[in-house]
């Protein structure tokens, strides 16, 4: 999954910090759950995120991020 987002964010000074986003612009490639060698080519994709982060020490934070989005064109095994 590729994407080009924009988003804002603000730490709390308790170690915890909010942010959101906008997905201006996604592509992806999938497979086709049960089929061997079955692509899915997503395209024109867009779509939010929302996102809390908790630093449990300076150089470990713990991320939980919701995403929704849409793809506009989808291409089946070719």
């Amino acid at each position: 999954m590729n994407e080009f987002a924009g988003f804002v964010g603000f730490e709390f000074p308790i170690l915890l910090r909010a942010y959101a986003g906008y997905i201006f612009s996604a592509t992806g490639e999938a497979s086709k759950f049960g089929v061997a060698n079955q692509k899915i080519e997503l395209a024109g994709g867009s779509g939010m995120k929302l996102g809390v982060g908790f630093t449990v020490l300076p150089f470990l934070d713990i991320n939980l991020e919701f995403r929704q989005g849409t793809f506009s064109d989808n291409e089946i095994g070719g």
